[in-house]
């Protein structure tokens, strides 16, 4: 008997030690299921195929447990493949993606590069220097200013 299931998959349950006419499963999301076994057609194991989620399924018999099976999602469904940025480019040209992404490559500060993203570049130091400099010309017409007001007296 296989132990390892993949969602979808159809389980059979031994039912060779059982004498109960209705099988009760316990789904993952807690539902309950019950499957009536009909006397004539008694079979030895049941061939349960609703597993399309994954989880634990308890089948029970009366009050007693009689099988605990685990349902895997496929591990296929899991890899992951990366896509270069002019894959991600078209992808977000298909989607009609309207917004401003930002590529971050691996070697740079990604903490300094989402700060940038939110919040812009830091422009105070540059806006310091243009003040600075605009002082300096503001004091350089001053003077010449009060020179040729003092040369006109």
């Amino acid at each position: 008997m296989r132990i390892f299931f993949l969602a979808g998959d159809e389980v059979n349950i031994n039912l060779k030690n059982t004498n109960v006419s209705q099988i009760k499963i316990l789904r993952p999301d807690k539902s309950d299921e019950f499957i009536n076994l009909n006397d004539n057609l008694r079979n030895d194991y049941l061939a349960y195929s609703n597993t399309n989620t994954a989880g634990s399924y308890k089948f029970y018999s009366g009050d007693n447990q009689i099988e605990n099976i685990s349902i895997n999602t496929d591990p296929t469904e899991s890899i992951t493949e990366y896509a270069d940025e002019s894959e991600f480019e078209n992808y977000l040209d298909q989607i009609k993606f309207a917004g401003k992404y930002v590529s971050i490559d691996k070697e740079s500060n990604i903490t300094e590069k989402i700060m940038q993203a939110r919040f812009g570049s830091e422009l105070w130091r540059y806006f310091l220097l243009v003040a600075i400099i605009l002082a300096l010309i503001e004091m350089t017409i001053a003077r010449n200013a009060k020179k040729d007001l003092e040369g006109i007296q």
